[in-house]
């Protein structure tokens, strides 16, 4: 397990990118892995935090009418799309 401290930030979107080590700077194996963002106000009370991530689109499924994007080997639907660009 490794955490990431950025330090203050002001509100709004903010992108956060791993080298893929670990605590001990020791380099993660291939896999899997999520991110969880924990944040807090000036005050140190802790506020909601949204996580996005971004990724190739690999194929796309059809299913009840519903479109399902694969994006590495996360399936998402049209609604959780923010942005599309190459």
């Amino acid at each position: 397990m490794t955490s990431l401290d950025t330090g203050a930030k002001a509100a709004g979107e903010h992108v956060i990118s791993w080298d893929g080590t670990d605590s001990q700077g020791i380099q993660m194996q291939d896999g899997s892995y999520f991110a969880e963002v924990v944040a807090a106000d000036e005050n140190g009370n802790p506020v909601e935090a949204e996580t996005l991530f971004s990724g190739r689109a690999v194929e796309i499924n059809f299913r009840n009418n519903t479109a399902y994007i694969m994006i590495g080997n996360r399936e998402i639907t049209l609604d959780d799309i923010r942005k599309i660009s190459s």
